[in-house]
């Protein structure tokens, strides 16, 4: 029986493995890449009912991967498997149980995969890693010295969706589980650099290359995507990156050179992993991930240089402990934020959550690579912290909630006060690391928690477990309680642990990270990314649903927040969603509130843009229409247009006809699911949700009916490849999009 063989890789991790069978359907004869090496996927695909054999030559260690579909439905109802190992004439059997989160008998890891390197999975698959290690079989191949020959026999009726595969990783030296990680660090001789090149390597674990990003991509898209590599190319047209590569879906981390100071010369590089994080440092640029399975070594090999690039090699099987350490320049201090990113090339901004604290603005925000991709798909995020007393210079302070073990998936939570101190809550999504029986059994907390800090800088973690939601929304409310937001209800209680009651229920919300807040006795609920309520009152059973009223304030942000702000002022915030994915760029409004109650937004006067604004003047009772022309190649003709009779604008591409169709408003959305405040009302027509940041429209816009001015930011950030336009309409709506290229007006 044919296999593939990878003489690199020690293990079949579930994303590397999905990558390379997922692109032609499990198609055989297929070429892939697997951190950078070529290979063939040999092995024919075996139907679930059919056993297959696959043989291990003589003195390699070896681990087969299995990957199956299955009915969700059922998947606590999977068979039993047989695995059959045969070498010098004796076979044994041993039992497979492919139940997930029952225990499986033999394989140290069965999961589901979530992502891998080419993106979301559509599909239940499930991944078994196999150790071919068990007696009798391999000491009778120790003995004899002949090869050993494995089959998997399917118990009747195995639930296949499609068919089983099976991957074999080989390295000729035997590998150990590292506990505690190891440190490299050396000079780096990068003159003349362009990719094809091998600089170091341990063999079946880490390897450290120089690797052209155009000419010689990596699987999946990734130097588009989530490595962002492509934005960063040299003068001469070339994207060299200097990559480590551990086998593994978290395995590939990397530094552009042209997101360097200099491209050539010399250059200090320190890679670490923890078993928390795994970094490259590479003079003051960093990339990270978050390992999600054990980290495997040769032994007590501490690898060689293959390039004499490369000098003063130091390597240690020793790891600094803790989370990911902020890089030697220190936090930025004295930057403008509007459209801000983290640093780093793949670096991003998700969740924003923020408050007045003692005449300062705090804003938190989850620092994200890869889109959400990070950490096997998982995300691997945590809450970074900005200030600033004056919106218009801003401070990074220290991380308020690292990530400090592997089994932390932090999610989004809110800033509030208690006796006296500063806290912020936040959640532990772990039901992404596992099963629940799995997280049952390790004794790992799910759920909402909190940081307290005495001076609202420095934060410590509670570890005290306050509720059972994943993205936990507290707040002080003004009769002294605690308040905490949930799916269409508003807890309160006099401790923050508790006892909760009910204070609202069936608030036509819905969605992850509410934001509650009252402002000159009115009370509102802006809820995940498309649903809002108002209240005269905030009693229970009087709020309102204001997307299906047509006055909702979504206009270009995903999970935008409220803070209070000087002279009762309130600032809306939230983050730009980008083209590719989760995270991206930070953006700040003013709220309006008119007399009826309703509110809109507008520009924050104090914050300054980063190009000067165009100003246009319009008279009432005018179609206004602003087009937008791609003056790059990967850029789509596209306009604002002004309705001012009917108040409503939008922005849309260009139709092949030359034309510019008609977009429907969040309103216009949410009446096709009135009654529905569930994931259905949530998905309706996403193409145009404003939080998506393409084409969608605004209604209902005031201050139309006299001369009114229309002011526009066209921006283009290089680190992104992405223009942002941003636009500000009578001083009452605003409106925010973002397209690839270059535009001109």
């Amino acid at each position: 029986m044919k296999y593939c063989n990878i003489d690199l890789a020690p293990l079949g991790r579930a994303g590397a493995f999905a990558d390379a069978v997922w692109k032609d359907g499990l198609g055989k004869g297929s070429d892939f890449r697997f951190f950078n090496v070529p290979f063939r996927l040999m092995a024919p695909v075996h139907t679930a009912d059919a056993p297959f054999k696959l043989e291990i030559p003589s003195g390699t260690w070896a681990e087969a991967a299995l990957l199956f579909a299955i009915d969700e439905a059922n998947a606590a109802a999977l068979p039993f498997a047989t695995l059959r190992f045969t070498a010098g004439g004796v076979s044994g059997d041993v039992t497979l149980d492919l139940r997930c989160g029952n225990g499986p008998t033999v394989a140290p890891e069965v999961g589901r995969i979530l992502r891998g390197p080419s993106g979301t999975l559509h599909f239940p698959v499930r991944f078994a890693r196999l150790p071919l290690h068990p007696a009798p079989a391999a000491a009778a191949a120790a003995e004899h010295g002949g090869p050993m020959t494995l089959e998997f026999l399917p118990a009747e009726g195995f639930p296949c969706a499609f068919s089983v595969a099976a991957l074999t990783l080989m390295s000729r030296a035997p590998l150990k589980e590292l506990s505690g990680g190891f440190t490299l660090s050396c000079r780096l001789n990068l003159d003349g650099a362009t990719g094809g090149e091998t600089l170091y390597e341990a063999e079946g674990a880490l390897r450290i290359v120089v690797r052209d990003a155009l000419a010689d991509p990596a699987p999946g898209e990734y130097d588009e995507r989530y490595g962002n590599y492509l934005n960063f190319p040299l003068p001469d047209g070339t994207c060299p990156v200097v990559e480590a590569l551990l086998p593994g879906a978290t395995g590939r981390i990397g530094i552009p050179l042209g997101a360097l100071e200099r491209h050539g010369g010399g250059h200090d590089l320190r890679i670490v992993h923890n078993g928390t994080y795994f970094t490259i440092d590479l003079d003051g640029r960093r990339d990270e991930d978050f390992p999600i399975a054990p980290l495997l070594w040769p032994q007590d090999d501490p690898g060689a240089a293959l390039s004499p690039r490369v000098s003063d090699l130091h390597f240690a099987f020793d790891a600094p402990e803790g989370p990911v350490p902020r890089m030697d320049g220190g936090p930025a201090s004295g930057f403008h934020a509007m459209y801000w990113t983290p640093r780093d090339h793949n670096q991003w901004l998700g969740d924003v959550v923020t408050t007045e604290w003692d005449g300062a603005l705090h804003v938190f925000y989850l620092v994200d690579r890869r889109h959400h991709n990070s950490k096997g798909g998982r995300g691997g995020h945590w809450f970074e912290h900005l200030v600033s007393d004056d919106l218009v210079h801003w401070h990074e302070l220290p991380a308020a909630v690292p990530m400090d073990v592997a089994t932390e998936y932090i999610g989004t939570g809110t800033p509030f006060r208690m006796d006296g101190k500063y806290c912020l809550a936040y959640g532990l999504h772990t039901t992404r690391h596992g099963p629940l029986e799995e997280i049952t059994r390790m004794g790992l907390p799910i759920g909402g928690t909190y940081a307290v800090s005495d001076d609202g800088v420095h934060f410590v973690k509670s570890h005290r477990m306050i509720t059972d939601d994943q993205n936990p929304s507290v707040y002080n409310r003004a009769d002294g309680l605690f308040g905490m937001g949930c799916v269409r209800t508003l807890m309160k209680a006099p401790a923050i642990d508790g006892p909760w009651e009910t204070a609202v229920s069936g608030a036509p919300v819905f969605g992850d990270c509410p934001c509650p807040f009252e402002w000159n006795g009115r009370h509102y609920i802006i809820q995940g990314f498309c649903t809002m309520a108002k209240s005269e009152s905030g009693a229970n059973g009087s709020y309102t649903d204001e997307v299906l009223a047509g006055y909702d304030i979504y206009e270009g942000l995903s999970v935008p927040m409220v803070a209070p702000w000087q002279g009762n002022r309130r600032l809306l915030i939230g983050w730009i969603n980008h083209r590719y994915g989760w995270g991206g760029w930070l953006c700040f409004r003013e709220l309006v509130q008119y007399p009826d109650g309703h509110l809109g937004t507008r520009w924050v006067q104090e914050i300054p843009m980063p190009v000067e604004p165009a100003v246009f003047q319009v008279e009432p009772g005018a179609r206004f229409q602003l087009e937008f022309r791609a003056a790059s190649p990967r850029g789509a003709d596209f306009a604002l247009i002004l309705d001012t009779a009917a108040a409503k604008a939008r922005f849309v591409e260009k139709a092949a006809d030359g034309s510019y169709p008609e977009v429907p408003t969040l309103q216009e959305l949410a009446i096709r699911h009135e009654k529905t405040y569930g994931r259905e009302r949530i998905r309706a027509g996403r193409k145009y949700r404003p939080d998506e940041a393409g084409d969608f429209a605004i209604g209902n816009i005031r201050g139309l009916d006299r001369p009114f001015a229309v002011r526009v930011v066209n921006y283009f950030d290089a680190k992104a490849g992405i223009s942002l336009i941003d636009v500000e309409i009578a001083g009452q709506r605003t409106m925010v999009t973002r397209r690839f290229g270059t535009y001109t007006i």
